[in-house]
This record gives structure tokens, sequence and C-alpha cells, in this order.
């Protein structure tokens, strides 16, 4: 791996590679970089972390690719700002996020993105923007050969359309969330409506019956146990600092505690479903338990906007992301699917409800309404499994939904498909084309090897 500190830096590595006929992919270092060919030289921008301007007047900063999500969070609270997207998300870098496109909770990072700067295969530099909803209706029109490079091919462009040395954010206020739990009678009288106030546990049923009054929360996240029918709902309001609640000692020492014990039931769950399948709603049933008081001893009280997980943690699975107007049927044959798969389902799947503010979206994007859903499971990360029937199925019932894998959780295999699966992929081969003709660069984050003359 070959680590660079400046765009000086990086034209020499393009230099020498076409000098030695090498392949280059260009990653932050922060997402599990799948095997490249013997051909392959991987370079990582992650030294790349300074702070180039920012204008609290206008809520934009400008930093480099290689700064983490949670250095470039620490740095706006000293100006007052944060970044729009809020949730539990992975600390990955500039580059690898935009790159991968990553989905937060509430919507995705191409919300708050305006613009970046990216070092091209010729070796030069170019500003890249978003184009106008005029603009973009013309290239459809026109069906442009040689399109003009844009954060459309960007943004989730899995590294291949060019190095991201520097990204512009908009950014919003600093402000903190509210966590509120559903297990909670207080929430449910306040949020989801009398209906629910003597019911200690939410059903499929009747968290779909309440979607839409979920939609009005800053963020939702729900921990669906599909074997015991029970859902765990954590939504979070925006509120000022000055009316903000902190968290008391006890419980902080509270949670620790349960997630601890989560952590067990979760390492006791995964061996005794294989082992004993018929065990395996017990088990969701008792790692439900200890999550629930876990969460229990947060409500209620105010925490940053973002949360950072371990990658190892985020990356474990697979997620997906459909159309909100789909939710009732996958959510129902997902439910009766993982009856009929005890053994695979005994974790819960993380379900995130995303509102997406941007008209326009990348080519290669994982989403294509403004109201989309994310479910994220860990029931394939078994190597014995993560090539087989059952996944094909589950991620069968999730295609003929209009659902589409999320770049972000991986390494991803690269589909034969993936022309018909995403309907900008042409327009994004052009684009990619234009800027690449020899292929130098290759994708850092997918596994399988994304050459375009084989489409």
């Amino acid at each position: 791996m070959i680590p660079v500190h400046s765009v000086d830096e990086i034209f020499e590595v393009i230099r020498q590679a076409k000098d030695n006929d090498l392949n280059l992919r260009f990653f932050g270092n922060t997402f599990p970089c799948p095997n490249g060919s013997d051909r392959d030289a991987t370079v990582d921008i992650s030294p790349m972390r300074a702070l180039v301007a920012c204008d609290p007047e206008k809520q934009m900063v400008k930093i480099e690719g290689g700064m983490t999500l949670l250095e470039l969070s620490e740095m706006l609270k000293s100006f007052n700002l944060a970044l729009e997207f809020a949730g539990p998300m992975p600390n990955f870098t500039v580059i690898d996020a935009i790159s991968l496109g990553m989905i937060a909770s509430n919507t995705s990072i191409a919300d708050s993105l305006e613009k970046c700067e990216v070092v091209l295969p010729s070796g030069a530099t170019k500003e890249v923007r978003w184009p106008t909803e005029k603009e973009d209706k013309k290239a459809i029109t026109e069906g442009e050969q040689r399109p003009e490079l844009s954060l459309q091919s960007v943004v989730s462009g899995l590294g291949l359309s060019g190095v991201i040395t520097s990204a512009t954010f908009k950014c919003v206020p600093l402000h903190t969330y509210e966590i509120i739990n559903c297990r909670v009678k207080r929430y449910i009288q306040y949020f989801m409506g009398r209906l629910l106030e003597n019911n200690r546990r939410v059903s499929l049923a009747q968290f779909l019956e309440n979607w839409e009054k979920m939609g009005l929360a800053s963020y939702i996240c729900a921990s669906w146990f599909a074997l015991n029918d029970t859902i765990l709902v954590t939504s979070a309001f925006s509120m000022r600092l000055h009316l903000s609640y902190k968290q008391p000692v006890l419980d902080k020492i509270c949670e620790a505690i349960w997630m601890a014990a989560t952590s067990i039931a979760s390492a006791l769950r995964s061996w005794s479903a294989w082992l004993f399948p018929r065990s395996a709603a017990l088990m969701s049933q008792a790692h439900c338990f200890c999550l629930r008081n876990a969460v229990r001893h947060r409500t209620n009280f105010c925490f940053p906007v973002q949360k950072f997980v371990p990658l190892k943690q985020h990356c474990r699975g697979v997620k997906w992301i459909l159309p909100s107007n789909r939710k009732e049927s996958v959510l129902k044959k997902l439910s009766v699917w993982s009856l009929e798969h005890p053994e695979l389902c005994s974790s819960p799947a993380e379900i995130s409800i995303q509102r997406h503010a941007r008209r326009i979206n990348s080519f290669l994007s994982p989403h294509t309404a403004d109201h989309t859903f994310s479910i994220q499971v860990d029931w394939f990360h078994n190597t014995c499994t993560y090539f087989s029937p059952e996944l094909a199925e589950f991620e069968s019932l999730l295609q003929m939904h209009g659902g589409r894998k999320c770049w972000s959780v991986g390494p991803v295999s690269v589909s034969p498909l993936i022309g018909h699966l995403y309907d900008g992929f042409p327009r994004w081969r052009a684009a990619k084309s234009s800027v690449d003709r020899i292929n130098l660069f290759r994708s850092a984050y997918v596994d399988g090897d994304l050459v375009i003359h084989q489409y």
C-alpha cells in the first residue's frame, strides 16, 4: 500500500503507474479492500486530512479527502456547525464515504455534498459539481457519447472516475437529538398514538401502521427481531443545545452493562442457532431483552447528531435500500421467509427511513425514490452461507420490489447484471470512458473487476 500526503504525490504515483503499466486503486483506508491482481497498486490517501476552508456565514466547509467523518464532525463543532446526515454510521474517510455513496439513517451523503476536486487519470485536476435539472434532462435527451464528468459519476462511483482530493459540504446549525424509544409509555402516547400505549411490544403490523407518523422524526432506527415479531424503534428529534438533557452517569453504566450482555447474547445466539435451529427464536428473544434494557437507559436524553459505529460491525453483512411504497409487501414477505430459515435470521435486521432532498441522483446510486428505507442484516456473514441458495432467495425477493444493494457495506461483489440493475450505468460508463480510456483506475471497494469494455 502506497500512502500519499499531497496532490503532487498523487501526480507522481500516476506517472510511475503509466511508466510501469500498472493499475491504481485509490481509497481512504477505512473500508475493507478486496484483493486485487498482481498488476494493481493500492494507494492510501488517508494522510491527506487537512481543513482547506470554512465559511461559517454560508455554512460551507472544504476538507481534504483523507479526513474521517468523526474528525470532520468534531472540527465543525468549533464553528457551531454539523453535517446533516445523522444516526448510526461508520467512521469512513471522506473519499470512501463519497465513492461508496454512504447512506445514513436519515439521508445520503449526496444531500450535503456540494462539489469535489478530483485528479483524473490524465494527471489533470478538475472541480466537479452536480448538474442542474435542465442540464441533466438535456444530456438524457441528446444522448451524450462523451458526457462531462460531474458528481453524478463521482458519488457512488467506486473510485473509478477520479481521485477525490477535497470535498465541499453544506452544513447545518449545531444541534443534538433527543432519543426516544417506542417501548416507553410516554413515547407511545406522544408519538405512536393511544393505540399502542399499553402495548409493551411493537409488532410488524403496528410498525407499518404508524410508518407515516414515524417519518416526522429527525431519524428512525429500528431493530427488527423477525422470529419474535418484535421491533425496537429508536426515534430522534432535533433539539437546541440549551434544551438538551445529558445522560446521567448511572444510566451510562447501566447501558454499558446491558450492551455487554447484548454482545454475549449475540455471540451465544449465532452459535446455538446453527447447532440447535429450534432454539433460534428463544436466543433471539434473549438478545431482544438485553438490547431493550440497554436502550431504555438512553431514552429521553440527548446525544450527538452522529453515532459512529465500529467499521467491522458496520461492514458485517449486507444492506439494501428500497422505495418506501414497497415497505408493506417487502417486510411481510421477509417475515415469512425468516420463519422458514430460523437458523439464519435469529439476529435483528436494522431498518432506517430516509428522505432524500437532492432531485438528481448519481448514476450508480442505490436509491431512485425520494422516500426510501434501508434494511441491513448480518444473516449471511458466515463464509459457508455467503454464496448460497438462501442468499440468492433473499436478494431475489428484494430485487423484485425495486431494491438495490448499498455499496457501503461489503465489500460487494460486482454483478454481471449491473447494467440492468442501474438505469444510469450506461451514462456512468460513458463518463468513465471519457476520462480513463486505458482503464488506469480500478476499484478498491468491490470484489470483482469492473472493466468497462466487458459490458
